[in-house]
C-alpha cells in the first residue's frame, strides 16, 4: 500500500469526517447558491437587511442599531449616537457600487460610505479614493465612513485611519443575533431562516471562528493533510494561525497581549500594562493609548510601537516620554503615530513555515531583536507616566 494510499484510508475511516458531514448536510440558501465566499452577494444581502422599506419585517431597527455603533466613534463628530433615534428614515435610499464605493446610504441631510472588504487586501488607495467620490458628489453633507472587515483590519494608510470607523462581521453577527432574538415571533418565518443561515455562513466563511465545523475541519486538516491537500477547501486561515503562536510565543517571554486583530500580535510588558491609559475611543479595541504591534499581513513583519488616537495632551506626553530614548522618532500625525519601527524580511504565510518549528523558530528571532526597544522604552514610558503627570487629569 503506498504512503498516499495510507493517508486516504486512514481518513475515510475517521469518524471526525463523518460528523462534519452530517453538520454540513444541513440546508444553508447562502452555501447552497454558493454565495458564502462572495464580497459582492455580502453587500447585497446587507443593503437588504439596513434598507427600512424592505421585507424582513424589521423595518429600521437593524439600520439604527448599526448607526449607533458607528456614530458612537469619535471619527463621527457631528452626530452623536443619542441622536439616531429620533432620525428619519423613510426618505432614505441604500445605493450598491455607487461609484465602486460598495454600499453607501443617502439620508436627506447627511450619508454614510461602506467599504466592505474580506478575502482581499485593500489596495490601489481605493480608501482615499472613496473619501474624493463622497467628497466630489455630496459636498454639502457631512460623512461618516466605515470599514467593514472580519477580523478588525486596520486601513494602511494613518489618513484613512483617522477618518473610517472600524466595524467588524463579528459586530454585523452580534446585531443580528439580536434582532432574531428579539423579533423572530414577528417576523416572517422565510426571513428568519435567511437571516440566521446568514449568521452560520458569516461565522463558517468569514469569520472562520465559534462555528463547530470550522473546528472540526482544522482537526481534520491536521491529522490528515497529506490526503486533504488537494481536495479540502477549508484549510484553516493562516493568519489566525499564525496570530495563535505568535500570541503563544510572546506570552511566554511574560508580555501581555494587547487589542486583537488579524495579521496583528500586539503586547505590553507587564510593568507598563498597568500604566497605559486606556481612553483611545478611535484606536484600538481595548483603547490603550500605546502599544507595541507587530504586523504579518504582507511579505514581511513589520515593527512599531505606536501611539493611538485620542486626547492630544495625553498623546503629546506620551511621545513627549518616549522621545527620551535614542533611536525613538516623535511624529507630527494628531491620529496614529508610529514612535519606532523596523522590518523583516520574513512571509510568516508562506508554505516554508507552515512547519510551527520553522515558524516559532523566526518568531523567536523577531521578538529577540525588538526586546532591547521594548524594554528601554518600557522603562522610560512606565517611570515617565508615574512621575511626569498625573495621568488621571486626563
Amino acid at each position: 500500500m503506498t504512503e498516499t494510499r495510507t493517508h486516504l484510508s486512514t481518513l475515510i475511516r475517521s469518524p471526525d469526517l463523518e460528523k462534519i458531514s452530517l453538520m454540513l448536510a444541513k440546508p444553508n440558501i447562502f452555501e447552497i447558491l454558493r454565495l458564502a465566499h462572495h464580497e459582492i452577494r455580502h453587500s447585497n444581502f446587507l443593503a437588504w437587511l439596513l434598507d427600512p422599506s424592505q421585507s424582513h419585517n424589521l423595518g429600521d431597527t437593524f439600520l439604527k442599531w448599526f448607526l449607533k455603533e458607528v456614530f458612537q466613534d469619535e471619527r463621527v463628530s457631528w452626530i452623536d449616537e443619542f441622536d439616531v433615534d429620533g432620525v428619519k428614515t423613510s426618505n432614505i435610499t441604500i445605493h450598491r457600487e455607487y461609484k465602486h464605493i460598495d454600499l453607501l446610504i443617502e439620508f436627506p441631510d447627511w450619508v454614510v460610505v461602506i467599504e466592505n472588504k474580506f478575502g482581499s487586501s485593500e489596495h490601489s488607495n481605493q480608501l482615499a479614493r472613496y473619501r474624493k467620490v463622497a467628497e466630489r458628489n455630496f459636498p454639502n453633507k457631512p460623512k461618516a465612513f466605515v470599514y467593514l472587515t472580519p477580523h478588525y483590519e486596520e486601513p494602511k494608510s494613518e489618513d484613512d485611519r483617522a477618518v473610517y470607523v472600524n466595524f467588524t462581521y463579528g459586530s454585523v453577527i452580534q446585531l443580528l443575533e439580536q434582532a432574531c432574538d428579539i423579533y423572530s415571533s414577528t417576523m416572517p418565518e422565510t426571513v428568519l431562516h435567511y437571516i440566521t443561515d446568514y449568521i452560520r455562513v458569516l461565522k463558517r466563511y468569514v469569520m472562520q471562528d465559534n462555528d463547530e465545523a470550522v473546528e472540526l475541519a482544522r482537526k481534520i486538516y491536521r491529522n490528515h493533510k497529506e490526503a486533504l491537500d488537494f481536495i479540502f477547501e477549508h484549510k484553516p486561515d493562516r493568519l489566525l494561525e499564525i496570530g495563535k503562536v505568535f500570541s503563544q510565543r510572546v506570552e511566554a517571554r511574560g508580555y501581555v497581549l494587547g487589542s486583537k486583530g488579524k495579521g496583528f500580535t500586539r503586547l505590553l510588558t507587564k510593568e507598563l500594562d498597568p500604566v497605559v491609559p486606556r481612553e483611545s475611543d478611535g484606536g484600538w479595541p481595548n483603547k490603550e493609548s500605546f502599544l507595541y504591534e507587530f504586523d504579518y499581513r504582507n511579505k514581511k513583519v513589520s515593527f512599531r510601537a505606536t501611539v493611538a488616537p485620542g486626547e492630544q495632551l495625553l498623546r503629546q506626553q506620551i511621545m513627549d516620554i518616549l522621545s527620551r530614548v535614542d533611536g525613538v522618532k516623535k511624529p507630527n500625525s494628531k491620529s496614529w503615530s508610529a514612535v519606532y519601527s523596523h522590518s523583516f524580511n520574513y512571509e510568516l504565510t508562506s508554505e516554508k513555515f507552515f512547519d510551527e518549528d520553522k515558524l516559532v523558530e523566526v518568531i523567536d528571532k523577531v521578538l529577540d531583536a525588538v526586546e532591547p526597544i521594548i524594554e528601554k522604552t518600557s522603562a522610560c514610558l512606565v517611570d515617565g507616566l508615574k512621575n511626569d503627570v498625573d495621568i488621571a487629569d486626563y
